[in-house]
């Protein structure tokens, strides 16, 4: 989850329209944030990383997502080519970033949203803000508000600082209590759910701290599956899939998974029809 990517995406003057390959960087409040986009097609995929990652966590899906419809994939405030947003960045503030960042590139809406770990958190955020302008979502290991209790609640005193500490020192200029601000923003409402078309995958392999015993990790594993229960909720319309020999990255180990299940959710949202876990290829 808190992996940096590395390799920045090398930024330049592109055109707007749709269809057109777009790498650049716009301005977004006082950000400026870097986006890449290809392929040609509606509803555009638009990709959220997960915490310490880029654009480039996506590279493994994104060009065959592209074959089949228009994509794309940005930096986060101080990642990758993005300039660093004020400290405590928000995930609330980073949905609405996104949000700003494609319509500065003149990509359109509505959007089938596919977020990874706090990606998935954004992606959350943006939909319960703006539900007109999202036709789909795919979380794929999503953070949720249930895994404070069913996950973090786990780590040893010693481990959970090592976990704050971790976050702070990421280049994203947030920090732990911001993030558990955004997972309780995220918290289901009680509000009608939607029936967009939803598709969640969820982690098969756990890697626990170093030093957990098999015991530790299974429970760690077992809370951070019934913590993705909760995304359920979020729309009637809706399938979950246990992705096996899968660990946190999923779109890393098992690109094809993750291609199947943006498809599915896609053509979903263009036909109107309820997704279909079937869908999805066994592994």
């Amino acid at each position: 989850m808190f992996r940096v990517a590395m390799a920045a995406l090398l930024a330049c003057t592109a055109c707007r329209s749709h269809g057109a390959e777009l790498d650049s960087t716009f301005d977004v409040g006082s950000l400026r944030l870097h986006l890449v986009c290809s392929g040609e097609g509606s509803p555009p995929v638009v990709f959220d990383s997960g915490l310490g990652s880029d654009a480039t966590a996506w590279a493994s899906v994104e060009p065959a997502v592209a074959r089949f419809t228009r994509t794309c994939a940005y930096d986060r405030a101080g990642m990758g080519s993005s300039k660093p947003a004020p400290r405590p960045h928000e995930n609330v503030a980073m949905a609405e970033e996104l949000r700003g960042l494609l319509a500065a590139a003149g990509v359109p809406g509505p959007y089938v949203l596919v977020g990874h770990s706090m990606g998935g958190l954004n992606a959350q955020l943006f939909a319960k803000a703006h539900p007109a302008d999202v036709a789909a979502m795919v979380l794929v290991d999503s953070m949720t508000s249930a895994q404070v209790t069913r996950y973090w609640a786990l780590l040893p005193d010693d481990k959970l600082r090592e976990l704050r500490a971790g976050v702070a020192k990421l280049p994203e200029n947030t920090d732990f209590d911001a993030l558990l601000r955004g997972l309780d923003a995220a918290k289901p409402s009680g509000v009608t759910p939607s029936a967009k078309p939803l598709v969640i995958l969820t982690r098969s392999k756990e890697d626990a701290f170093p030093g957990a015993s098999s015991e530790t990790a299974a429970k760690m594993l077992d809370g951070w599956q019934k913590s993705q229960d909760e995304l359920s909720s979020l729309s009637t319309n809706h399938a979950a899939r246990i992705v096996a020999d899968a660990h946190h990255p999923i779109q890393n180990d098992a690109p094809d998974v993750v291609v199947a299940a943006i498809r599915e959710a896609w053509d979903a949202a263009r036909t109107g029809r309820a997704v279909n876990v079937g869908a999805l290829p066994a592994r």
